[in-house]
């Protein structure tokens, strides 16, 4: 009965040996190129390409104020003098005065926060205030995953469109 034991642990001790044989033998150096790739598919960025939240409350500025106004001030049930045909033709010419839409060119540096970013797409005519940015990338919760680089992005883009196209590269 020994004996059949001391041949399996002979034959368990070979077979680790070998093993170890092959596993220092195989070079497993890896360039810098494919280690970056790697650990960009596990999901990890560079400092410079995160972005996170101001934590600090910086006070609305007034685009902000403007729309929070425009949200609270109609009420439900009202209608104008004109009847209730007004708002179809109000939304009409605000239709027509709209310019189609262009393709405008975000440049996003290392280091940049998402209120730099939204006042970029603000001033890019993109969106009509950066709080609508910053609530849609709260919402998808995807304030770490844009990446720093150059978006063509079109001027009628919703802010989730946008989130969406901000994010898309740290997907690939």
């Amino acid at each position: 009965m020994i004996n059949v034991h001391a041949q399996f642990f002979f034959g368990l001790g070979v077979g680790l040996f070998l093993a170890g044989l092959v596993f220092v033998a195989t070079p497993t150096t890896m360039s810098n190129s494919e280690l970056e790739r790697r650990a960009r598919d596990m999901g990890m960025v560079y400092r410079e390409e995160a972005f996170l939240f101001d934590t600090e409350e910086e006070g609305q500025d007034e685009g902000s104020k403007a729309a929070a106004e425009d949200i609270q001030s109609p009420t439900q049930g009202q209608e104008t003098e004109q009847g209730s045909d007004a708002p179809a033709a109000e939304q009409e010419s605000q239709e027509e005065k709209k310019p189609s839409p262009r393709s405008v060119t975000l440049i996003i540096a290392p280091g940049s926060t998402l209120n730099d970013i939204g006042e970029q797409l603000e001033a890019l005519q993109v969106i009509e205030n950066k709080a609508d940015f910053l609530a849609e990338v709260t919402r998808q919760g995807v304030s770490e995953k844009i990446v720093a680089d150059t978006y063509e992005i079109l001027t009628d883009s919703s802010p989730a469109d946008v989130v969406r196209i901000l994010t898309e590269r740290y997907r690939q």
